[in-house]
């Protein structure tokens, strides 16, 4: 049995029973589904998501509801960015977009 929910376009499934986890679902997404992504996000195609672009991923949450609060995003980016580069990777953004779909 599985649900399915989206997180802004990324379609996420949730299998029950396959995996133990500490919530109530695991959650698997594609590799490629993540690079996609990302690539949209990484809109100067330099590799990284930078603060301006990182905000533009929660800007276009507002129309789902969500405000946009540029203080918690930055607060978000700062946890995210674990290199303190000033830049997400592909591997920082997968972290958060892997904890968010799990919410």
């Amino acid at each position: 049995v599985s649900t399915q929910s989206t997180w802004g376009s990324l379609k996420v499934s949730k299998p029950r029973g396959v995996f133990s986890t500490d919530g109530p679902a695991p959650v698997l997404l594609d590799d490629s589904e993540l690079r996609r992504e990302f690539a949209k996000y990484d809109r100067d195609g330099n590799g990284t998501i930078d603060k301006e672009e990182f905000k533009s991923i929660y800007k276009s949450l507002e129309d789902f509801g969500n405000p946009f609060h540029s203080e918690t995003v930055d607060q978000l980016f700062e946890k995210v960015d674990t290199d303190r580069s000033g830049k997400l990777t592909f591997d920082e953004f997968s972290v958060l977009m892997l904890r968010r779909a799990a919410l």
